[in-house]
């Protein structure tokens, strides 16, 4: 069997076109549900779609591709393409790595896979490649320290507030959310915070939460009055749309007595990004984080340099027999000369 992958994240496509690809993962599920039902897995995060196939004939696919170009332009014009065992290997090394992550060693990448490599859909083939793959990064991870847990995105956000305001006794926190980001900032609230949790559908999962971190549970309608004292607004959702909009503050921003740092660190957005030109009222999404990402991924960057040889050692010693021969016309150049993303 041939393997060959397809992707976009966070360096190959602006954040538009990865809210856009977000916005229809129903339909591109489809697509190759419907062609490849068997053959295909899709790896989709807030930062990275991922396309995983298999083909007797390479060739064949090709076709699929371009019907797939045609019906993704916005994608497929960012995309990234890999064929072969041999590419997809190290593709996935390093993504298993963490070394792929715009937060560089991050483990949320790792244990994702993990869980998407035992799903039901999952092609047998890949599977052993992914398994294996997860057992080399794992025994990386393990040598260099990129296997501790604090490399998660609460801490940075946590650790820009503090250079920015303090976390002073008792800081008001709101979290709208419940999903995994949630639960990391509720795993790594800092000692003086005061976490509100908020939740339209998953009102349980927000008092278990709340639970583990002495936080409070608040319902939507409270938003607007939370909003007047808090200090820190962190939302992360799977809305397809907006959930707080310039109406939220509009009203009340005059009574404000002090400034409100919002982060957005979902994708799609959560937030109406003109709420960031109100007064008083400083917003950050995902990609304005990048420099701080950046700061923390030079401050480990002796674990980081040390992963990169480990999975480059492993890589040049990878074989499978492969060669240009084994591509569709033109695909062998391509594949190795598209940069690594």
């Amino acid at each position: 069997m041939n393997f060959y992958l397809i992707g976009i994240d966070y360096q190959s496509a602006p954040l538009e076109i990865r809210e856009e690809i977000s916005l229809k993962r129903k339909e591109i599920f489809a697509f190759w549900q419907i062609r490849k039902p068997k053959e295909v897995a899709i790896l989709s995060t807030c930062n990275r779609m991922e396309i995983y196939g298999l083909a007797k004939d390479l060739d064949a696919i090709s076709k699929e591709i371009v019907d797939f170009k045609q019906g993704f332009k916005g994608f497929f014009e960012n995309a990234y393409i890999r064929f072969g065992k041999e590419e997809v290997f190290k593709h996935l090394l390093l993504l298993s790595c963490g070394l792929k992550s715009q937060l560089v060693g991050e483990l949320q990448i790792l244990q994702q896979l993990k869980t998407w490599s035992v799903a039901e859909f999952f092609p047998l083939e890949l599977s052993k490649l992914l398994n294996q793959v997860l057992s080399l990064a794992e025994g990386i991870r393990r040598q260099t320290g990129l296997e501790q847990t604090e490399i998660n995105i609460a801490n940075i956000v946590f650790g820009d507030l503090v250079k920015r305001i303090g976390i002073k006794e008792k800081t008001q926190i709101i979290i709208i959310g419940t999903g995994k980001i949630a639960q990391l900032i509720a795993d790594n609230r800092p000692e003086n915070a005061q976490l509100h949790f908020i939740s339209h559908r998953n009102f349980s999962k927000a008092q278990l939460l709340a639970r583990q971190s002495q936080g409070v549970v608040k319902t939507f309608p409270e938003l607007p009055y939370l909003l007047l004292t808090a200090d820190v607004l962190i939302s992360a959702t799977s809305s397809p749309h907006f959930v707080i909009y310039e109406k939220h503050f509009l009203k009340r921003n005059s009574e404000r007595q002090q400034p409100i740092y919002l982060y957005d660190l979902a994708i799609p957005r959560d937030i109406e990004p003109r709420v960031g030109d109100l007064p008083g009222i400083f917003l950050q999404n995902l990609n304005d984080l990048g420099p701080v990402f950046e700061q923390d991924n030079q401050r480990r960057q002796s674990e980081i340099s040390l992963a990169r040889y480990l999975a480059t050692e492993i890589i040049n010693s990878y074989k499978d027999g492969l060669d240009g021969a084994n591509y569709p016309d033109g695909h062998a150049a391509q594949s190795a000369g598209n940069k690594t993303s």
